[in-house]
């Protein structure tokens, strides 16, 4: 028979090997169709020394590891970390010092900055300095849960853009992104172009990731019928720390640092690793076949972050950050939000209040609590 294990440990993130071999994953990780009988589940963590249990696996079953000499940032995360529904951004320009706002909102930050948060899906990223153009001062983002984006605004000329309708017959109705930033577009579809040299648009079918270089000579308006290349490259992922999750041109692969990424296509391509409590890195490769497997080397910054508990009477009330949604409802602790004051709304059946002036204090879980019951 063939049952399920999932792995959880204290601190979460740490990488897992199962039965000897690294499994490309970190806790929490849930494995599906392993035989019964013994396994042997090893966790390790940059810091800390290796910790193996071995598991006699008769029915669906779950092992929770802890990790000596490294604290958790809550206990609620081990076991929730799957059921987020935000993310954030790292937001910076050149010079730095730029306002930032989200969906048209000043969110009263300045670049650099991490904006944790923020509700899985499409957001629209602008900044603003006094005396500045920017050569694109808005950017439109895509958050995945758990993780934290990446956009860089620039000062200079504004960026030329082209209008473009991509289709492709052997890949109706499939993801792409273009230049690596997946937007949440599916074939056919009309976007907006930056660059006229070196753009690419890449699909994933869902086992592999084509690129597409598009033609200088195409103009504005044109249709593109994208014609997309085998498959041939393999990519060495690795980063400092390890276990971080990698993405290809803005697709999560599934798998987390060091891993061999196979199934990619020859030409360019936007290589993202994502941790929590670091900075996204993103590296651009060129890809050629007949090369061997290429190597992406990332080095993560981290940065200071705390947690936020958020609380209502009555419970089950929608919490707002950055005055949007984020998607959760109370009670519900984030973590991973840079230090600093932050504005809390909590929106009930009963009514919603906003507390000012929250401040998230370095590696501390801070309580906010809203009564609603007499709203």
């Amino acid at each position: 028979m063939r049952f399920g294990l999932t792995v959880l440990s204290d601190p979460p993130g740490a990488l897992v090997d199962l039965d000897g071999e690294y499994t490309g994953r970190t806790t929490p990780a849930a494995f599906t169709g392993l035989s019964g009988g013994n396994h042997t589940v090893r966790v390790r963590m940059d810091g800390a020394e290796p910790v193996e249990r071995t598991i006699l696996l008769d029915h669906d079953d779950e092992v929770v590891v802890e990790i000596p000499g490294l604290a958790s940032p809550s206990p609620g995360l081990l076991r929730n970390w799957e059921q987020n529904h935000y993310g954030g951004v790292y937001v910076d320009s050149f010079p730095e010092g730029a306002e930032i706002y989200v969906d048209g909102r000043k969110v009263n930050r300045k670049t650099p900055d991490v904006i944790y948060g923020l509700k899985e899906g499409l957001h629209t990223i602008k900044v603003k300095k006094e005396g500045i153009t920017f050569s694109s001062d808005k950017e439109r983002i895509w958050i995945e849960k758990n993780a934290i984006a990446r956009v860089t605004f620039t000062s200079g000329n504004a960026e030329l853009t082209r209008s473009l309708t991509f289709e492709s017959e052997d890949y109706a109705q499939k993801p792409f992104s273009i230049n690596g930033r997946y937007l949440s577009d599916r074939f056919p579809k009309k976007v907006e172009v930056s660059g006229i040299g070196g753009s690419y648009i890449t699909i994933y079918d869902g086992e592999s990731y084509r690129s597409y270089r598009i033609p200088a000579a195409v103009e504005s308006n044109d249709t593109v019928d994208a014609v997309f290349s085998d498959a041939p490259c393999s990519l060495l992922v690795t980063s400092a720390p390890a276990g971080a999750a990698i993405s290809i041109d803005g697709f999560q692969t599934g798998f987390a640092t060091p891993y061999v990424v196979d199934n990619i296509s020859e030409g360019k391509h936007l290589v993202s690793v994502s941790k929590p409590g670091y900075i996204t890195g993103e590296r651009e490769v060129l890809l050629t076949d007949g090369s061997g497997d290429a190597t992406v080397k990332v080095a993560l910054e981290p940065y200071t972050w705390g947690s936020l508990e958020v609380s209502s009477d009555p419970a089950g009330a929608r919490i707002y950050l950055f005055g949007r949604d984020t998607g959760e409802v109370t009670p519900h602790t984030f973590h991973y939000l840079d230090i600093g004051s932050y504005s809390v709304k909590v929106v009930g059946k009963s009514g919603s209040k906003t507390i000012e002036d929250v401040t998230i204090v370095p590696y501390s879980t801070v309580e906010c609590h809203a009564d609603l019951a007499g709203s």
